[in-house]
């Protein structure tokens, strides 16, 4: 399996983090089952806008899986993405900061190419695996029922 980058890897070699940061928040880390980022945005020393970009770098060098429920879902990516693109590509967008936009796509492969997809939205395309049930879910949640 691939060595995926961390996010406190990514982030110092951003030079948003030091390699004193990056221990001080893996301590709280360890002591409160918090997430990396989470910690940073609380202590000050990142913007939503870099841990985003952090994020998007690891999925640039391997493709994750996420949890919607846990991840969350932008109202900015959603209104980005209108309903008639993201049924035919089958992708559910989460993020969008600057021209970046992190949309989950089906784990089972049942999606469209997503190549046309930086065009058609006029920003970069980063994309992660879901559980293609709850992409179905969410895409009804956010959209509205699909009509069969």
């Amino acid at each position: 399996m691939q060595n995926v980058p961390k996010i406190g890897q990514i982030l110092r070699e951003m030079g948003i983090l030091t390699d004193g940061d990056v221990a001080e928040i893996l301590e709280q880390q360890e002591r409160t089952g918090r997430r990396f980022g989470q910690i940073a945005l609380a202590w000050g020393l990142a913007t939503p806008e870099q841990i985003w970009t952090a994020w998007s770098k690891q999925l640039a060098e391997h493709e994750q899986r996420v949890d919607v429920d846990e991840v969350g879902i932008d109202t900015r990516a959603v209104e980005r993405v209108s309903s008639v693109v993201a049924r035919f590509y089958h992708v559910l967008p989460l993020r969008l900061w600057g021209d970046n936009l992190v949309v989950a796509v089906p784990d089972n492969g049942d999606h469209g190419s997503l190549d046309d997809l930086p065009i058609l939205l006029d920003c970069q395309v980063h994309s992660c695996l879901c559980d293609a049930q709850q992409v179905d879910e969410y895409l009804d949640r956010v959209y509205g029922l699909a009509v069969a």
